[in-house]
């Protein structure tokens, strides 16, 4: 609108005193008067059709998002009645490209901490293949096996009271996709890709995969495939899960931005940053400043040992954040679980408050 409110400005208020102090006609030859009132009458019609035309849709809107109710809490341990979650991030024990190796690891983790009431478990990125394969995510041995490990993990989940993240690769139509596949109670409940794809400095993702899409579409798995999915439990109102993935909290607009306008409480992260010098603190700030900033629970996951290290390292920094306190946090450069309870009506009455 700018450079036309400055034309108009200019060409035609500026003529208003000569075409209405004496008559049209008194002032300025009749072809001058008849250009601006040309002028007058086309501005005008255009600020008309500029005003009647809709706004853009808003993608902070729920309403432009898929919102599951995928599944129900139980009674698990005494704060959970107050409206506590007990959520954990763990970095399992991983060979590169070995999926059975690495999906039995994860079965294991699940079994752990369903034992000790865990509801919220957050895997690395490429949890299940490992981040470094490189070129054998182009390999369809790697992908089929991916895929038949997650239908593992989906049939071992099954009676514990727990949602999963689980980072791993995945084929939709011709392109290769970065997911966090959610798994709770025996189903495959969604996959969310990574909208935010690096390929500077040390990274070179671009070179497999392709960034997410915002809408949700149906996949070959019978579940959606989008970034704007939402997770939310349907005895626990408050409780609604977004994801993303490593890259996309480290961006100007995280996608966990919108999904905490769309009602999300918790923001999980499957992630797989490497370490540089410093790194470590700077991503400690990030995560506790992103849950301050959104109001949430944040749950991040990081890529550990076992990893390749012929290009990078990877410390395992796992983090569970609330509304900017630094609940728990694990050791770098050894595989271990961050655990903690996140206060959800602490969150809610919060927000309610700023609003």
């Amino acid at each position: 609108l700018f450079p036309y409110t400055t034309l108009f400005r200019s060409q035609v208020f500026g003529q208003l005193p000569c075409l209405l102090s004496d008559g049209v006609t008194s002032i300025a030859p009749p072809s001058c008067n008849v250009k601006y009132i040309l002028h007058f009458i086309f501005y005008i019609f255009l600020f008309v059709v500029l005003l009647a035309i809709d706004t853009a849709p808003c993608y902070d809107k729920a309403t432009h998002y898929t919102i599951k109710e995928v599944w129900r809490m139980k009674y698990s341990f005494p704060a959970f009645e107050n409206g506590f979650i007990r959520a954990a991030a763990a970095s399992p024990a991983l060979r590169v490209a070995d999926c059975t190796y690495n999906a039995d690891q994860i079965i294991g983790v699940m079994r752990e901490y369903a034992e000790k009431n865990v509801q919220l478990l957050c895997l690395p990125e490429f949890a299940l293949t490992g981040y470094t394969c490189s070129d054998l995510f182009l390999q369809d041995v790697l992908l089929k096996a991916a895929q038949d490990s997650l239908r593992h993990i989906a049939a071992h989940s099954a009676g514990k009271n727990m949602l999963v993240f689980v980072g791993m690769p995945f084929m939709h139509k011709g392109k290769l996709f970065n997911v966090a596949a959610a798994i709770c109670d025996g189903r495959l409940l969604g996959l969310v890709p990574k909208k935010n794809i690096p390929n500077y400095s040390e990274f070179y993702e671009m070179r497999h995969f392709t960034p997410g899409m915002d809408e949700c579409v149906d996949t070959a798995l019978g579940v959606k495939l989008g970034s704007r999915l939402l997770f939310r439990c349907e005895n626990i109102e408050e409780l609604v899960v977004g994801a993303e993935i490593c890259e996309d909290v480290w961006v100007a607009c995280p996608p966990s931005t919108y999904h905490a306008q769309a009602g999300a409480t918790l923001i999980v992260n499957c992630s797989a940053s490497d370490e540089t010098t410093g790194k470590d603190i700077y991503r400690r700030a990030l995560i506790s400043g992103q849950s301050a900033r959104l109001v949430c629970g944040y749950i991040y996951a990081n890529a550990g040992e076992g990893e390749s290290t012929q290009d990078l390292v990877f410390g395992g920094q796992n983090l569970v954040c609330e509304n900017g306190n630094v609940l728990s946090e694990t050791r770098r450069f050894k595989n271990g679980t961050a655990i903690a309870e996140l206060d959800l009506q602490r969150l809610v009455n919060e927000r309610r408050r700023m609003n």
